[in-house]
């Protein structure tokens, strides 16, 4: 599993977000993968890795997961 782009991605993300994340509950070693959509109980990341949220909804705040309008998703 690579996670290459979500990587990339922090700095920028430092620049306007504490840690680069939305909350400390995501601050991830070595560093926090950049979600783009969810469905469900599954989440993808920007580098097209499917993950299983175990969290009851780790990333709702972020991606309104319960407007499917929104979600690009399979």
């Amino acid at each position: 599993m690579s996670t290459v782009r979500s990587a990339e991605m922090l700095p920028g993300r430092r620049r306007v977000l504490p840690g680069g994340v939305t909350g400390a509950g995501r601050l991830d070693e070595p560093y926090p993968v950049v979600v783009t959509h969810a469905r469900g109980s599954r989440i993808w990341d920007v580098d097209g890795n499917e993950y299983v949220d175990l969290h009851g909804g780790s990333h709702a705040d972020d991606l309104a997961v319960g407007d499917r309008r929104s979600q690009p998703g399979p």
